[in-house]
């Protein structure tokens, strides 16, 4: 009989944007896949609208809708519990892989019956909300509840070294493991880019330094940090680009427009391959205020970029000094005095510290992940077909 495995999430944005990788790997291993997550619009504020559930990337997955939201004050997630429960009870999975906040709460709490029965729970913390130097409410909402629920976790895989040290050391999964990230496709920033034609196509002028931030438009991602530092600089030679959608869009343009930068500030929307971006531009910068581990940050890495972001979790295991400069993301000041330091490096500065990024980020490339979860999920199957 076949085996099943089946992700959980809260959007299918997420899986389709990072557990493909994986559920490929599960398919290689002989099992059939399954996947839910939220495919309706109206619970996913900032995104761009999705109708049906789809995962791009990996054909002959089977895909399940449920109404889970972000918010764990949202009534909704007591929908959601329901329905996971109905779709356990009926596709008898040896294997559940959850992710996303929400997700993994519900998902762990769901399969914990079953679990008594062989199924094996796997939950990847992709930044826990408590960190060194998260807000009290943080620690006092957000740590119990992870400790709690890694009684019910068979295999608990975390991607900051941070969190990893945290789990290994306090909480009570059955294997703890570090991964570092979901795995960054190297080869695809190696393509040959006219930087001079994407320049041009953008708008930067021939003579600013263009700094690039790669994220959706929200709180967290702290764009308004450098746009208001950019403001306090007086350069007019600085251009500063946001790739992105989300729901603060509305309130950053009106901010550009307040502080007069309408002529050194785009908000570019949603593009579908920044890889031309980072090509051209001449510094990265990622202001946000929490991090996993930061994807974009990864793949400007990959292309050859200085990196200017925040010093938090994360962030620190990638960035060191001799590949960009660490800063604190909550303070405007320190990103004026980052974006300075930024400003003053020479050709042969931002090159070394560009080849420096690309040297350190092999050790997170695909390959690297892959081999790592393949690992993990090849010792869960045995353990499940001991089991059976």
């Amino acid at each position: 009989m076949k085996k099943k495995a089946l992700f959980v999430a809260t959007i299918y944005g997420f899986l389709n944007s990072f557990e493909s990788n994986n559920m490929r790997i599960l398919k290689e291993l002989g099992y059939e896949v399954h996947c839910i997550a939220n495919p309706y619009e109206d619970l996913i504020p900032g995104h761009a609208k999705v109708k049906t559930p789809n995962i791009d990337a990996v054909g002959g997955v089977i895909k399940h809708g449920w109404r889970c939201a972000r918010s764990p004050y949202d009534k909704n997630n007591i929908v959601a519990l329901r329905q996971l429960k109905a779709l356990l009870k009926k596709e008898n999975f040896d294997l559940v892989h959850c992710h996303t906040p929400m997700g993994g709460v519900l998902a762990r709490i769901a399969c914990e019956p079953y679990r008594k029965k062989g199924m094996k729970v796997i939950y990847t913390a992709h930044g826990f909300h408590f960190y060194d130097g998260a807000p009290k409410k943080n620690w006092l909402i957000y740590y119990p509840i992870e400790k709690e629920l890694s009684r019910i976790t068979d295999v608990l895989i975390n991607i900051t070294l941070e969190d990893y040290n945290r789990a290994r050391k306090e909480f009570h999964a059955g294997h703890t493991y570090y991964v570092p990230g979901v795995g960054v496709d190297l080869d695809k920033f190696k393509s040959n880019v006219d930087i001079a034609n994407v320049r041009e196509t953008i708008g930067v002028p021939n003579d600013s330094t263009w700094l690039l931030s790669v994220g959706e438009l929200n709180d967290n991602k702290n764009h308004e940090n450098v746009i208001r530092a950019i403001s306090q600089i007086h350069n007019p030679l600085i251009f500063y680009t946001i790739a992105g959608e989300g729901p603060k869009r509305e309130y950053l343009e009106k901010l550009i427009q307040e502080l007069g930068l309408q002529k050194q500030v785009r908000l570019l929307g949603y593009c579908s391959d920044v890889n031309d971006l980072y090509h051209a531009a001449d510094i990265y910068i990622h202001p946000s205020l929490r991090e996993g581990l930061s994807v974009a940050t990864m793949e400007a890495m990959a292309c050859g970029l200085p990196i200017i972001e925040g010093k938090i979790r994360g962030n620190v295991d990638l960035v060191d000094e001799n590949g960009g400069i660490l800063y604190n993301p909550a303070s405007v000041e320190e990103c004026v005095s980052s974006v300075k330091r930024g400003l003053a490096l020479t050709t042969a500065d931002r090159e070394s510290m560009g080849g420096h990024n690309q040297t350190k980020i092999q050790g997170f490339g695909r390959k690297t992940v892959e081999d790592k979860m393949r690992e993990i999920y090849s010792q869960v199957s045995c353990v499940t077909d001991n089991a059976m």
